[in-house]
């Protein structure tokens, strides 16, 4: 018989993230088809071109904006979306449950015992840091807490950006949690952070929401994160493209992949104690504890 020929559109251009969603679409076909991979690019016009001229079977794509949504429905091919960039892809789709990892954000920070809050929302009309804010905020206010949050509408480079930012900051009241919709740019942060008098984790908890190797393990201190499962998304999505390619018909609502649970490193490690002189004593202590 011969092998279904599978081709891929706009996958992760985060290295580690592709990985891990192709080690998803990998582990089903070990376990369950002979596929050959056929096509691997980003969705700029000439590739979506080349794609309507070369023969494949099915594809898993990554819709991030409407030109590319609706230049995949025109193929009326079996197609998986495994993207939350866009709201409704409006073809079959996979994707990370974005509430949930705000919610596991929250739940956290929570459990560090801050009572304050901040979530850093990355400029862009991205939905799922939409998603991610309101997970976060809906588990804050069930417990009664509530959130300032700062929307960037520029790179923090630029310098008007990066003074609204560092406004921000100040009125800050530590100790504090604070959730980046983005990791990228997460050290800048730390860096605005230390030039207003905020140490992380001393005063702040930084929590990002991606767990991307590349920003994780170079931020200084390295960053705790939301874990998003990424090879399950790939295996889920595999899974569900078999089935349209066997002429299935599917449920037409996305499939939503919950996150694994939070990866703590040294950004939350917290004392969230309000007062100054007792948190530094206890974080003296918890750092010393082992010491003669």
């Amino acid at each position: 018989m011969r092998r279904k020929k599978i081709a891929f559109l706009n996958l992760p251009l985060v290295p580690e993230a592709e990985i891990s969603l192709f080690s998803g679409i990998s582990r089903f076909t070990r376990e369950n088809e002979s596929w050959e991979f056929v096509f691997n690019c980003e969705a700029y016009p000439a590739a979506i071109k080349l794609l309507e001229k070369i023969q494949w079977d099915g594809a898993i794509v990554r819709i991030t904006d409407r030109r590319t949504r609706e230049h995949i429905k025109r193929l009326k091919k079996p197609v998986v979306n495994v993207s939350s960039w866009i709201e409704e892809a409006h073809i079959p789709t996979v994707r990370r449950e974005e509430r949930l990892s705000g919610a596991a954000a929250a739940q956290h920070l929570l459990a560090k015992g801050v009572t304050r809050f901040g979530f850093i929302r990355r400029r862009g009309d991205a939905w799922f840091h939409s998603e991610r804010y309101q997970g976060f905020v809906e588990t804050l206010q069930r417990a009664r807490f509530r959130c300032d949050v700062y929307q960037q509408k520029e790179p923090l480079k630029e310098k008007k950006e990066m003074q609204r930012f560092q406004s921000w900051v100040k009125s800050l009241r530590p100790p504090l949690g604070l959730f980046l919709s983005d990791d990228v740019g997460a050290q800048n942060v730390i860096d605005v952070c230390h030039d207003v008098g905020l140490l992380i984790p001393r005063d702040i908890a930084l929590i990002g929401s991606m767990n991307q190797p590349d920003v994780v393990y170079h931020t200084d201190p390295p960053l705790t994160c939301v874990n998003p499962d990424e090879e399950t998304v790939g295996y889920v999505a595999a899974k569900l493209l078999r089935r349209l390619m066997q002429g299935e018909q599917v449920d037409p609502h996305p499939i939503n992949i919950p996150p694994l649970p939070v990866i703590e490193r040294e950004s939350t490690q917290i004392v969230g104690i309000d007062d100054e002189v007792i948190r530094r004593a206890v974080e003296f202590v918890l750092s010393k504890f082992t010491h003669p």
